[in-house]
């Protein structure tokens, strides 16, 4: 922000930063984190300013860990220098003299670099529209701009507020800019309400959930398979010299009978290419062609050239190799095929079923170029799961190291390090499940760099050499593991994922949602999110973040139904098998619904079999809408279930008849009201009760009121607790 002069007092004019800062100043000090040895850019650097000389964060690529200012118009290119630099060294002299008072602590390299970026495209826009100097625009130009911002660009984005970062950075600078700054507040024109619909979206329950089980099933089936392939098929380590083999100093009759015994082992398939030709009647003839050198390396090794035309032995074996081709026994590979596109059979691969009722390995070929498909989709598939089940930011997920897994008062948990809002990365740690402790130690087996988990698939080359990146680009892992499961689900036997939009904020917003749902969810999401350093309680921000949308509304609510029909058929299977199921003073009302439900489901299946598998077979869906048909009024609880008829109900019997509209949890007489029953489920609950009060009774020193009140209390759970053991 700037601070206005006091009233009655002159200005000064202030000084603009291209004004007081020397081309040669750097514009990195030591406050942003500089590392030792690398050339530090001056702010008279007009194109970029590179970012090498401070710490990279492992979610930024090193071609993105720059400043590029706009180069189309100097004043623009000024004064996006000007804002670079000032958010850099929020303290600098100049911006205090000018009353420029912001956060002392600088802004990261990668939020100046995003805020440069809207600033050319702001600076475009107002030259394209031929638009007043920057000074010079009211309300109705900032109007105008987020408006075309709405039309053509940000459903790419996602987000207004890098725009509202810009225009009020603009606004709070404007003393200390060449040319000016925007002189009006523009937060009347990037309103709440503009912004309303760019909010982190939840990621379809029809997507979440087929993406988590096919991450979990390649973490916990398949990744052993893959990982042992790629030490069967690219062992690391240096790679092998290719010398000329010695096969052309063996006899020709050796070289034939391997080439035979090859042949003969029918799972050998000699690799062709097919192309197809015109005759001439003007018909289309498919022709197959053995690769004559990968068949060489495959059947005598490499560097040899035992299918040459030179002599009469190796046509004579080009001769076979053909017309086993033309038998069949081949396998047609692209027109550019080389060895890596080889298919290795894999039959001891896990067996899987498959959609079609099939079983078999999950795949039952693997060429080397299958395989790196196969590692990507298992880094892209760990990382959906981490991402998921633990909450963390990209930018956290890809500053996992190795020995990462550790405990947290007694919990299992994994350490990184937070980087937003921190001047620098602070160690952190999140709780995790065991799941997740498994798709990091898949992650210690995957990854070839020395301390990162998460890094570039690189070649071989570049593996054994050391020079593989960390971090990765998320949103291509994530959109290429979708692809890669939804193209090979036939022989996999994972289900298609839908093809959405998946990107990494959204699993932490969703798994918010569904935290959310579940007791004291939001102090737990709080801790777990970062949201804040010091609570006591959930704060707001947490509250907003795990706010379910439509469709998890109805997921919920889908899964609260299931789960309520999976009670009502399981009390139905045992009562058909001839036992009560409930004790208390709704019990007979209770028994008597399920008796007539079962009647029903009998006389629909017929009477051929016992009622009780007649009950136990019935679709469940079924059973349970005829009992809610028999019991429209039962009420699932902790301690007992209810049959709420408001006439006879104790908790509500002091309040006007027209507003006993359902039960009072807490005025609820389980023991005594009519609509009470309880079933076994409930029976640990009130044996343990019955085992405090009869604990607490023995104190010899209790005031004669509280031991009346107990022995009262005592005799309630009695009625119930004797009739379970009894009649259960």
């Amino acid at each position: 922000m700037s601070v206005p002069a006091a009233a009655g007092l002159p200005t000064p004019r202030a000084s603009t930063i291209s004004e007081a800062v020397d081309e040669g100043t750097p514009v990195f000090t030591r406050v942003n984190g500089l590392v030792d040895g690398v050339p530090v850019p001056r702010f008279g650097e007009r194109e970029r300013w590179n970012g090498e000389c401070v710490p990279r964060p492992s979610n930024i690529t090193p071609g993105n860990w720059r400043i590029a200012f706009p180069t189309f118009d100097p004043v623009w290119n000024t004064r996006a220098r000007e804002v670079a630099f000032g958010l850099l060294n929020p303290t600098h002299p100049v911006l205090r003299a000018a009353g420029v008072f912001r956060s002392a602590q600088p802004a990261r390299l990668s939020t100046v670099r995003q805020l440069i970026e809207r600033l050319g495209v702001l600076g475009r826009w107002a030259q394209a529209e031929s638009m007043p100097d920057l000074p010079h625009w009211d309300l109705d130009t900032l109007t105008a701009f987020v408006t075309y911002r709405l039309r053509n660009g940000v459903h790419k984005e996602r987000s207004l507020i890098p725009y509202r970062s810009v225009l009020t950075t603009l606004h709070d600078m404007h003393p200390v800019l060449t040319s000016g700054g925007l002189a009006i507040d523009p937060s009347a024109a990037v309103t709440a309400k503009s912004m309303a619909d760019t909010q982190t979206k939840t990621i379809d329950p029809a997507v979440w959930w087929p993406l988590l089980r096919a991450a979990w099933a390649y973490i916990d089936r398949f990744a052993d398979d893959i990982l042992t392939a790629r030490e069967a098929i690219a062992p690391a380590g240096p790679p092998e010299p290719i010398v000329p083999h010695q096969a052309g100093q063996r006899p020709p009759a050796e070289l034939d009978a391997i080439f035979g015994a090859w042949l003969a082992d029918l799972g050998n398939r000699v690799p062709v290419r097919q192309t197809t030709h015109a005759t001439a009647q003007g018909r289309d003839e498919t022709v197959i062609t053995p690769c004559w050198s990968l068949l060489a390396v495959m059947v005598h090794g490499p560097g040899s050239s035992t299918f040459s035309t030179t002599t009469v032995a190796s046509r004579r074996r080009r001769d076979q190799a053909q017309a086993a081709a033309d038998a069949g026994q081949h396998q047609i590979l692209p027109n550019r095929a080389g060895a890596t596109d080889l298919p290795h059979p894999t039959p001891h691969f896990t067996t899987v079923r498959r959609a079609d009722g099939t079983t078999g390995p999950w795949r039952s070929h693997l060429s080397q170029h299958d395989l790196g498909d196969e590692l990507r989709a298992l880094q892209g598939a760990a990382y959906c799961f981490v991402a998921a089940l633990s909450m963390m930011r990209d930018s956290e997920i890809q500053e996992i190291r190795r020995g990462a897994l550790t405990e947290h008062h007694g919990v299992p948990a994994l350490r990184s390090h937070k980087l937003k809002n921190e001047p620098e990365p602070v160690e952190e740690k999140w709780w995790i499940i065991q799941p997740v402790a498994t798709a990091l130690t898949v992650l210690e087996r995957l990854s070839h760099h020395p301390t990162h988990l998460f890094t570039t698939n690189q070649s071989r080359t570049e593996r054994n050499t050391g020079t593989v990146r960390r971090g990765l680009n998320a949103s291509y892992a994530i959109d290429a593991f979708i692809t890669h499961v939804n193209a090979h689900h036939h022989t996999t036997g994972l289900e298609p994922i839908p093809a959405r939009r998946v990107r990494p904020h959204q699993f932490r917003k969703t798994m918010s949602v569904i935290c959310g749902q579940e007791p004291d969810g939001e102090i737990a999401l709080g801790i777990q999110l970062k949201h804040a350093a010091r609570r006591i309680l959930a704060n707001p921000t947490t509250h907003s973040y795990a706010a379910p949308n439509g469709a998890w509304i109805r997921e919920f609510d889908d899964r609260l139904a299931t789960a309520a029909a999976a009670r009502l058929t399981g009390l139905l299977a045992t009562r058909t098998a001839g036992t009560a199921v409930a004790v208390g003073p709704a019990a007979a009302r209770l028994h008597t619904g399920l008796d007539r439900a079962a009647a029903q489901l009998d006389a629909q299946n017929g009477a051929q079999a016992p009622a009780t598998l007649q009950a136990l077979g019935a679709d469940a869906h079924t059973a349970a809408d005829l009992l809610r048909t028999e019991l429209p009024d039962l009420r699932f609880g902790t301690l007992n279930h209810c049959l709420w008829q408001p006439d006879w109900a104790e908790c509500a019997k002091t309040l006007p008849a027209d507003q006993r509209q359902q039960p009072l949890i807490g005025a609820c007489q389980p023991a005594n009201c009519r609509n009470s029953a309880v079933t076994a489920d409930h029976a640990p609950i009130w044996l343990a009760e019955h085992s405090d009060l009869t604990q607490q009774l023995l104190d010899r020193r209790l005031p004669p009121a509280r031991r009346a009140a107990l022995q009262a209390r005592l005799d309630d759970v009695e009625t119930i607790t004797t009739a379970l053991t009894q009649d259960l």
